[in-house]
């Protein structure tokens, strides 16, 4: 071997051994608790991945407003859209008039899951999100959504959304004890008082971990 060549073997043999101390100390940083099984089955799926990022929110909820503007933006470029990640949300209604923006929610997922999302965006884009708005002024808002079935949307919110609705409650304080909201969870694991940055970097240290056991 070659001067020249050792001294690169020493080099990437440095680099590796600061990329698997950086992964272990976050590995380490991120002892965030037990996991705990959550039903997703039949929920708003926004992506499918080797990782699920499930949300139990609110749309009266200030936090998940700021998840929506902030958070969300950022995970779909990194982790949605190359479909690394699964993004689930699993939507409540025990904020102060939430129970109509949620009941409309899920009916237009069960009518169509493909104008949840584009709902919810309208939603928290209304200038008057978190006011009483009237359950036909929201109706409205859904019907401007190109292609959506109406009458499709109406007989889910008049037979299913109300048991759905009651189902995630009930989950919802299984799974988290006392509801809060945002209540978000990788794997089941409560990442919610992660900030931004480590929420990231969690998941980076997620993705690591199955890279390293074969699962890509």
């Amino acid at each position: 071997m070659t001067r020249r060549m050792r001294k690169l073997s020493v080099i990437v043999t440095i680099l590796l051994v600061f990329y698997v101390a950086f992964h272990y100390v976050e590995y380490r940083r991120f002892q965030l608790g037990k996991t705990r099984p959550i039903d997703t089955k039949g929920q708003p799926r926004y992506s499918r991945g080797v990782i699920e990022l499930v949300v139990f929110q609110d749309f009266r909820c200030v936090g998940c407003k700021y998840f929506q503007d902030h958070i969300f933006p950022r995970l779909k470029v990194k982790f949605f859209d190359l479909e690394k990640v699964s993004y689930v949300v699993i939507p409540l209604a025990f904020l102060l008039g939430s129970v109509k923006v949620s009941h409309l929610a899920l009916s237009i997922h069960l009518a169509d899951p493909a104008y949840f999302f584009p709902f919810v965006e309208k939603v928290y884009e209304h200038p008057f999100w978190n006011n009483s708005t009237s359950y036909a002024a929201l109706l409205q808002q859904a019907s401007t959504l190109s292609g959506i079935n109406i009458k499709a949307v109406k007989a889910a919110s008049r037979y299913s959304a109300a048991p759905a609705l009651d189902r995630n409650f009930a989950q919802a304080k299984k799974v988290m004890g006392k509801v809060a909201t945002p209540g978000i969870f990788v794997n089941g694991v409560d990442v919610s008082e992660l900030s931004q940055k480590d929420l990231m970097r969690y998941i980076d240290t997620k993705l690591w971990e199955l890279r390293r056991s074969g699962v890509r």
